[in-house]
């Protein structure tokens, strides 16, 4: 707290005064740091310029409230896990004997890039398939690209 900060704090006796005076004289105290700590000892600092218990508890409701309408619309689509978008995250597969999973991205354009990983979090060279059939067997990074059907009514909108 600095002293700018104290507002209306309550005014001094002349006791308290002459003794803000001694302490300015015989402890080399500035003006500001005598009179503080003389304010502290009987208790007259004055109020704060700060948020109230009430302005802080409407504020964290109001955020609580967000937070729970935005968990309520994952549950009701039944959304494990939402990705940011340009932002990769890291998926671990439930394996005991070895640590692995996947590195997954949502792109900018819509689409996701995607890479399998064992022991770092960088892409490890898999074997991919698509509709069952061997596509490359040393891969490390695989892109889908946004629907077209999706990117036309994107443009509509």
């Amino acid at each position: 707290m600095t002293w700018k900060e104290v507002l209306k704090a309550p005014a001094l006796t002349l006791e308290e005064q002459k003794e803000i005076q001694e302490l300015i004289r015989f402890q080399n105290l500035s003006q500001e740091e005598a009179e503080r700590k003389i304010r502290r000892k009987v208790g007259k600092l004055g109020q704060r310029n700060q948020p109230t218990y009430d302005d802080y508890m409407r504020n964290y409701k109001s955020e609580i409230k967000e937070e729970i309408m935005v968990k309520q619309d994952i549950i009701k689509k039944d959304i494990d896990l939402m990705l940011p978008r340009g932002k990769q995250k890291v998926l671990k597969a439930e394996d005991k004997d070895y640590d692995r999973g996947l590195l997954v991205k949502l792109l900018k354009n819509g689409g996701y890039e995607m890479a399998y990983w064992a022991g770092k979090h960088e892409p490890y060279p898999v074997e991919v398939l698509v509709d069952g059939k061997s596509i490359k067997k040393d891969a490390k990074k695989v892109t889908m690209k946004f629907h077209p059907e999706m990117e036309k009514k994107r443009g509509e909108k």
